[in-house]
């Protein structure tokens, strides 16, 4: 694997955004991302391991509650989970917090399951969220629901 160079692209592994590596950047092997914060570290693998700006990677902000991995409703404007229809993968640990059986091809393994950014963008997270400190000022968090009747529409 080459070595990164000043004015390399470089696509954050978080948010998608294509940007050009600066010269320190290149140096250090490190970039951190204008739009998300979120930065990347070079290794023989190439860009890898997306990591926030305080060391904590994106999988230690989450508190695994496991409120993603729920069927969701979009209806006039709000976002619904249903708390009853849980995603097939979704498991507990000996500690009781949320798992994913497939995390690492969850994208492929199941239609519903969409990337971090993306779930922000359509808020579909709980104010729970341990990813809440990515959360826009105008974030509207999901209702959560347990049938149909439930719905305020």
């Amino acid at each position: 694997m080459p070595t990164p160079n000043e004015g390399d692209e470089v696509k954050c592994l978080y948010c998608g955004e294509v940007h050009k590596l600066a010269k320190l950047e290149a140096a250090l092997g490190v970039f951190v991302c204008p739009t998300c914060k979120v930065s990347t570290q070079y290794t023989d693998k190439g860009w890898t391991r997306a990591v926030w700006t305080d060391g904590r990677t994106l999988e230690e902000l989450c508190n695994r509650c496991g409120h993603c991995c729920y069927e969701k409703l979009r209806c006039n404007g709000r976002v619904y989970i249903f708390m009853r229809n849980a995603c097939p993968y979704l498991g507990k640990d000996l500690e009781g917090k949320a798992e994913c059986s497939c995390y690492e091809s969850r994208l492929k393994n199941q239609s519903g399951c969409i990337s971090l950014y993306e779930a922000i963008k359509s808020c579909i997270l709980p104010i729970t969220c341990g990813y809440r400190v990515m959360f826009p000022s105008d974030y509207v968090p999901p209702k959560r629901v347990n049938s149909l009747k439930d719905l305020h529409i």
